[in-house]
């Protein structure tokens, strides 16, 4: 029994061990996804923000984006089934009402076709190769666009595509959870090509140097992902400031004539955004408060401030 008791405590000491090390692991990944998402956000609006190097934003900000990303899931899984059931109706079934024996040559031929291509891509060589190519059209054609869209708060109007201008001033997330779940989808065949390629038992010199290559790519494309969560998906929504009183004597900061928002809280500072009604070609400006002056902040309302904007 002292040898049973031993075996358990044993096995339990291992699994602790593990279990620390995972969750060190997991709240150093939400942690530095927080920050990407959170630092892009800011950066997109045009924010230096105040904040330290270890902040719990980032934390709250990362758990935002896994449970965005979560979220996104079952859409890949609601699109995939849907490619399955319209695969059906278009090739499944008209195959079922064929003759028999047009039935048996198609079967005859797709089957030496899936031998074909099973042998082909049997090789870590071109595994590898295929998931490079996907990761780089990926990279560079969609996840990387975002890196256009800085200091939007300022300019006189928003750079980029049409599409891309289009999912960020969208005021319905529909899209961009589309949008997101396909950058989901891309990442995930990559990945899926990463694993096909190291699991295959007849390696080469050629082909590590491939797979390697491909792990950096997937690794890019996975912190990629937070970084356009943050710079199209985070919530653009920011409260309309109806009035803000200071701590030497009650003034407002605003006149008749001025709209203001709050755009960010940082630990020593407050930024807002002034924009003038009766000068609508005026581009808005930023202003920085030091935030121990601040007493108090009336809000009105909350606006999607880019819509407003360049949605005039």
């Amino acid at each position: 029994m002292t040898d049973l008791w031993q075996a358990l405590a044993d096995k339990l000491k291992v699994l602790t061990a593990d279990w620390a090390s995972f969750a060190a692991l997991g709240s150093f990944l939400v942690y530095l996804f927080g920050y990407l998402s959170l630092r892009f956000h800011l950066t997109a609006f045009g924010i230096t923000a105040d904040l330290a190097v270890f902040d719990e934003r980032y934390l709250f900000a990362g758990f935002r984006f896994l449970v965005y990303l979560c979220a996104a899931v079952p859409i890949v899984v609601l699109l995939g089934l849907l490619a399955a059931v319209v695969g059906w109706l278009l090739f499944y079934l008209p195959y079922r009402v064929l003759p028999a024996f047009v039935r048996e040559r198609i079967s005859a031929y797709l089957a030496s076709r899936w031998q074909t291509f099973k042998h082909w891509w049997s090789s870590p060589t071109r595994l590898a190769l295929g998931g490079i190519v996907l990761s780089v059209a990926l990279i560079q054609f969609v996840m990387r666009r975002c890196f256009v869209f800085s200091n939007l708060l300022v300019r006189e109007s928003l750079p980029g595509p049409e599409w891309l201008k289009s999912l960020l001033l969208n005021e319905y997330d529909g899209f961009r959870s589309l949008f997101f779940a396909g950058l989901i989808a891309g990442v995930s065949v990559s990945a899926i090509l990463l694993f096909l390629a190291l699991t295959r038992a007849t390696q080469t010199f050629g082909s590590h140097l491939l797979t390697a290559l491909l792990v950096f790519l997937v690794a890019v494309q996975i912190l990629l992902l937070p970084v356009n969560h943050g710079t199209l998906i985070a919530d653009k929504n920011v409260p309309r400031v109806a009035a803000v009183s200071f701590n030497a004597e009650q003034a407002n900061l605003l006149d008749s004539s001025q709209e203001i928002w709050q755009i960010w809280e940082g630990q020593e500072s407050l930024t807002f955004l002034v924009r003038d009604k009766q000068d609508a070609g005026k581009r808005p400006t930023l202003v920085i408060l030091p935030r121990k002056e601040v007493v108090k902040i009336e809000v009105s309302r909350f606006d999607p401030i880019l819509s407003i904007l360049f949605h005039p």
